[in-house]
């Protein structure tokens, strides 16, 4: 399956989650939260980089970072292998820790910054292991209401600017305000790695487009795609599947191309949930629904995998 577009610059701010293999613990006992927030710091002294907030579960976490110097693959790749070393030898642990490459998604600043930053915290409210956020001892929350003083590699101060003299009081009204719509923020993800305005969106495309040899960015093949239009992908979907076009449009039980074209829509296109499913008659959160489904579906069918790539292959020399 073709690996996301990641795009490094410097001055970049990720949102970035990573998860243990198969959805296992990559985390035991406090120790080892311990250990890997010590990493974390080490890491961010070496790369230059900053994190404006953290959350460790018990198989995954969520951190906030921003890139002054371009770094972000450097700096995870060191991150994650330094841990995984430890915990391997720690719990006698064998093969890898982590499900492949972490994700990134690159976020706008401001409004936007706000929102992941509130979303990470409530993780362990949203996951109901206890009621109140700021209570969970391995999240950065306790930093930003001044409960106990920071580490010198977490920076609070940019998040708690927004808040002017209410600082951390305002902050947390601003976390819990959020609390049952946290999760909304992601439905503005454009072209599958990009959150923010569309204005932020084409600046980041252009620099793909422009600066080449001065940006990290992956896919397949290693080439930077442009992204695609709707009329293309579901031509690509139509030729594949050797059906007509109302049929990927038919709301009929187990309809695959209309299911792969609202997958390869969400993530190919700039269209967000709302504009897929106005096009296809559903809600954005059914359209959300049958794409995570549908991407569940795809790791475990090669058959699914390979008409995938057949359907990117045909749209992409459509587009040359």
């Amino acid at each position: 399956m073709a690996r996301p577009l990641r795009i490094e610059f410097e001055g970049a701010f990720y949102h970035v989650f990573s998860r243990g293999i198969r959805k296992e613990n990559i985390f035991f006992t406090s120790r080892d939260r311990e250990v890997f927030l010590k990493k974390l710091g080490i890491q961010c002294e070496r790369f230059q980089v900053i994190c404006h907030g953290y959350v460790l579960m018990d198989n995954h976490y969520h951190l906030i970072v921003e890139t002054p110097f371009a770094n972000l693959s450097r700096f995870f790749h060191a991150l994650n292998a330094s841990y995984s070393n430890w915990v391997k030898a720690k719990h006698q642990l064998i093969g890898p820790v982590f499900q492949g490459r972490y994700k990134a998604i690159l976020i706008e600043d401001d409004s936007y910054l706000l929102a992941v930053s509130a979303y990470i915290h409530l993780n362990p409210v949203r996951k109901k292991m206890l009621k109140k956020a700021e209570e969970y001892p391995w999240s950065s929350l306790k930093y930003f209401i001044g409960k106990v003083e920071k580490p010198e590699w977490l920076e609070c101060e940019r998040i708690l600017s927004f808040f002017g003299q209410r600082g951390g009081k305002g902050y947390i009204e601003y976390v819990y305000g959020n609390q049952g719509r946290e999760e909304d923020i992601f439905q503005q993800v454009q072209y599958g790695f990009i959150l923010g305005s569309s204005e932020f969106a084409q600046e980041v495309m252009e620099k793909v487009k422009n600066r080449k040899d001065k940006l990290r960015e992956y896919s397949e093949k290693n080439l930077i795609h442009q992204p695609y239009g709707f009329d293309e992908i579901i031509s690509g979907v139509q030729y594949v599947y050797g059906v007509e076009k109302e049929e990927i449009f038919k709301k009929k039980r187990n309809n695959e191309a209309r299911k792969m074209a609202l997958y390869l829509l969400k993530s190919l296109t700039p269209l967000t949930l709302k504009e897929i499913g106005e096009k296809f008659d559903m809600d954005y959160a059914a359209v959300s629904d049958m794409v995570k489904r549908f991407h569940k579906s795809l790791l475990s069918h090669k058959k699914l995998q390979k008409k995938l790539e057949k359907i990117k292959e045909c749209v992409y020399l459509r587009t040359q």
